[in-house]
C-alpha cells in the first residue's frame, strides 16, 4: 500500500488495508487447504501401496502359485450333510445298492486318478480304515491325515509308507504338499473340507 494514501485519504487507506489483509487471509487459506489435500492424497497413496503389497503378498504366499491343487469328491444328501451324527456313510447303501450301470461310480475313478496327494480329516480317516484295508480304494497314493494330535492317529502298518499324519494349517499343507511335487490333492472330511474352502484352495 502507498504510505501516502494513509496521509492523503485515510478512510481509503483503512479499506484497501483491509482488503489487503482478506487478500493475504484469502491466500494462505487457499495455501492450507492445498496443503491438507496433498497430505489426504499422499496419506490415500500410501494406504493403497500397503493395501496393495499386503493383497500381493497374501496371493504370493497362495500355494497356488506352485500349480498345487486341491478338489472335493463328496456325495451330499439333499438337507446339506455328508455323514450322519456319528461319521457313517449308511445313507449311500441305498443308493449304492440301486445305481444303474450307467451310473457306475459317478466318475470317480476318473477324479481319483487325477490325484496324487489324499489329504483326509481325522473322523474320515477313522472312517475309512474302519471299512477294512483290504477294500482300500486309493492304490499306492500317499495319504496325509490331518490331525491336531497326530501321534494319536492309528496307521494300519500295510499302508505306513504311503500315510502319515499331519499338523498344520492348510496354506503350509498346501505349500508342503507343493514344495514336495504334488500337483492335485483331493480333500475329504467335512471340518476340513470347510477349512479349506475357507481359505479358498478348492478348485
Amino acid at each position: 500500500l502507498d504510505p501516502w494514501m494513509k496521509v492523503l485519504d485515510p478512510r481509503a487507506y483503512d479499506t484497501a488495508a483491509a482488503r489487503h489483509e482478506q487478500t493475504i487471509g484469502s491466500i494462505l487459506l487457499r495455501h492450507v487447504q492445498r496443503m491438507l489435500l496433498i497430505q489426504t492424497l499422499f496419506a490415500l497413496l500410501i494406504y493403497l501401496f500397503l493395501s496393495n503389497s499386503i493383497v500381493t503378498n497374501v496371493f504370493s504366499a497362495n500355494p497356488h502359485s506352485n500349480n498345487m491343487k486341491a478338489s472335493v469328491f463328496i456325495a451330499l444328501t439333499l438337507d446339506g450333510f455328508i455323514a450322519g451324527k456319528d461319521g457313517s456313510v449308511d445313507f449311500l447303501n441305498d443308493y449304492q445298492s440301486s445305481a444303474s450301470k450307467e451310473d457306475g461310480d459317478m466318475g470317480f475313478s476318473n477324479f481319483l486318478n487325477s490325484v496324487d496327494l489324499l489329504v483326509f480329516g481325522r473322523k474320515t480317516w477313522d472312517q475309512v480304515i474302519s471299512f477294512g484295508v483290504d477294500v482300500w480304494p486309493y492304490g499306492d497314493r500317499k495319504v496325509w491325515i490331518w490331525s491336531r494330535n497326530p501321534s494319536d492317529v492309528h496307521i494300519p502298518e500295510c499302508i505306513a509308507k504311503q500315510a502319515k499324519a499331519i499338523c498344520a494349517s492348510p496354506p503350509d499343507i498346501m505349500k508342503l504338499a507343493g514344495d514336495e511335487g504334488y500337483q492335485h490333492a483331493y480333500i475329504d472330511g467335512g471340518t476340513t473340507i470347510h477349512e479349506f474352502l475357507q481359505h479358498a484352495y478348492i478348485d
